[in-house]
């Protein structure tokens, strides 16, 4: 089974390329053994032009599912292998075989050519082999090898074959916008996935600095020491007594329970009642 999967898988191609793979490798499936029973019946009966167009195109399919399965010239081989089985096609209609039947293979081609080729080129060549195919079918008269086709037969087949190629174009065109939009929601995913993920990587980041932040607060508010409740400090002198029952300087006090560090210094009051000579006008300095 998977063997089998392989085989509708080309190298290094994309999401479109691969569709494309796929439906060349299903037509060159389906087509390659009633070419080959043709191409033996074409020989059995003389018809050696036939069979050797079959034969080539098969030859073809072949070749070209081999480059395309490796990802090498695709879009040549999907032209020529169109252009192979167009001169295949006029062949079929000018032999005609019984009541005209081989024409009718006419109608396979749009079918092809349009998913392989894109819209614009498969019309192309859709309308090149609907000219050629008119051209053959009422070229008759003049040419004896070519089967004679009634004209009400020629004017369905033409309609019938347009008829089939607008349809297909019409096919492809839906599904190659519904391919486009596929694509653009693809990238608009792939656009809001990254900014989700940048959003992801902002908030992370923010998340790292707020913890940050939070660890500096914790470690500065552990470093800082408060002064609560009743502390017992000496009405004359100010020192204060600790759990211990030491009695402490103030200053020193309040530097090992707040952190604090002091200056000294003497304010004007104490200036002048502990040193009043100083503080005179004309005393000495």
């Amino acid at each position: 089974m998977t063997a089998l999967r392989k085989l509708f898988v080309a190298d290094s191609v994309g999401l479109e390329d691969q569709l494309r793979f796929r439906l060349y490798t299903t037509f060159v499936a389906l087509a390659l053994p009633p070419m080959l029973v043709f191409g033996i019946v074409g020989i059995a009966e003389g018809n050696l032009v036939l069979a050797a167009l079959i034969l080539a195109s098969g030859v073809a399919l072949v070749a070209g599912w081999r480059l395309a399965r490796r990802g090498r010239s695709v879009l040549a081989v999907y032209r020529a292998n169109g252009f192979v089985f167009a001169l295949l096609v006029l062949q079929m209609v000018a032999v005609g075989g019984a009541s005209g039947s081989k024409s009718l293979w006419i109608n396979v081609y749009p079918l092809i050519t349009f998913f392989l080729l894109g819209e614009r080129e498969g019309a192309l060549w859709t309308g090149g082999l609907l000219i050629a195919s008119l051209a053959v079918l009422f070229a008759a008269p003049w040419f004896p090898a070519i089967h004679a086709y009634p004209p009400e037969f020629a004017v369905r087949l033409s309609v019938v074959y347009l008829v089939v190629a607008c349809a297909t174009f019409g096919y492809e065109h839906i599904r190659r916008r519904f391919r486009d939009r596929l694509v653009l929601e693809r990238e608009h995913l792939e656009e809001e996935k990254q900014r989700l993920s940048r959003e992801i990587l902002e908030r992370e980041r923010a998340e790292r600095e707020k913890e940050r932040l939070i660890a500096e607060l914790k470690e500065a508010l552990g470093q800082v020491q408060t002064l609560k409740g009743l502390v017992p400090i000496c009405s004359h002198c100010h020192r204060i007594r600790d759990d211990k029952g030491f009695w402490n300087r103030l200053e020193s006090y309040l530097q090992a329970h707040a952190g604090a560090q002091f200056s000294h210094g003497i304010c004007p009051t104490c200036m002048a009642t502990q040193y009043p000579d100083d503080s005179e006008p004309g005393g000495p300095s």
